[in-house]
């Protein structure tokens, strides 16, 4: 009897790991982008981090995969704005692309897929401001410039599109590099410098080598709108003026390295965006000829 009961355990057991595996196996790229989302919408930012990595070298950006989620590293695609905040999530569309990444094994054979996920933003929630570029740097415009940069949001909107999304104009609301933290961590505790790591190392190279250029680095709290008589706007005044996110189209690259590996993201853009101030018409930025996907061939089992 027991025999059997033991028998009857095992092939209980035998079966569930069967089912996880066909499962794990046949699972879509969109169950695990959805989990993403939701991580970053929560600010979990370590459970987000641990869906991030790629198939061919496990290469993180500078300061980590971490850095697609945080603003003062300076990441361009970013999805720091998104982190912590609402937004809706709309129906997932799946490309699968050709991945010639190498492998060994039969079920070490990487995959690859584009999947498009719209995003919408309530006004009377969360709808994150569009700065112009030098104010996403902490550069002062006159107002002249200003308003130039408002009438023409189209020119260079590719330009750190996503690191210029905000959720405040208040000053904190961009962490300055680290770089500078280290610093001003040393000068609070009165103790001498300590040794430089990489980041810092490279910060400062990359100052003294691109002199003004560098100040578009990373960006910073909202500069400030002066005024002919040398005043500055006040806030409320500048937000009602900025433009904010309404919608746009986050495209992620999926990929695992195998069929029992999971689904990471390694890369992101941005496209279709659509942005609007409150009585006026909306305007849609990032529309470029996108050639990467033409060839790519859908996948009918995600459809």
């Amino acid at each position: 009897m027991r025999l059997i009961y033991a028998g009857f355990l095992l092939g209980c057991l035998g079966l569930i790991l069967y089912i996880s595996a066909v499962t794990w196996i046949s699972s879509p790229p969109t169950v695990m982008i959805m989990t993403f989302l939701r991580a970053v919408k929560a600010g979990n930012l370590d459970e987000a981090v641990d869906m991030l990595g790629d198939n061919a070298c496990r290469c993180p950006p500078q300061g980590g995969w971490v850095a697609l989620l945080k603003y003062e590293l300076g990441h361009e695609p970013s999805l720091a704005f998104l982190v912590g905040h609402p937004f809706d999530i709309g129906r997932a569309r799946t490309t699968w692309v050709a991945d010639n990444t190498p492998y060994i094994l039969p079920w070490e054979v990487p995959e690859s897929t584009f999947v498009d996920v719209p995003l919408t933003f309530e006004p009377a929630g969360y709808s994150p401001y569009f700065l112009p570029l030098h104010l996403a740097y902490g550069q002062d415009l006159t107002v002249a410039q200003f308003q130039a940069a408002l009438a023409n949001l189209r020119k260079d909107d590719w330009k750190a599109f996503s690191l210029r999304l905000r959720p405040s104009l208040a000053a904190g609301t961009v962490p300055p590099p680290p770089s500078e933290q280290a610093r001003a961590a040393e000068a609070k505790s009165g103790q001498p410098p300590a040794a430089k790591n990489a980041n810092t190392k490279g910060a400062d190279l990359a100052a003294e080598l691109l002199g003004k250029q560098a100040l578009y680095l990373v960006p910073r709290d909202c500069g400030s709108v002066v005024s002919p008589d040398g005043k500055k706007l006040p806030l409320a005044q500048v937000e009602a003026q900025i433009p904010r996110l309404r919608a746009c189209t986050l495209r992620l690259r999926a990929e695992r390295r195998g069929q029992f590996k999971p689904w990471r993201v390694s890369k992101l853009k941005f496209l279709d965006a659509i942005v609007q101030v409150d009585g006026q018409q909306p305007t849609t930025l990032l529309t470029p000829e996108d050639t990467s996907i033409k060839s790519a061939v859908p996948n009918p089992a995600w459809r």
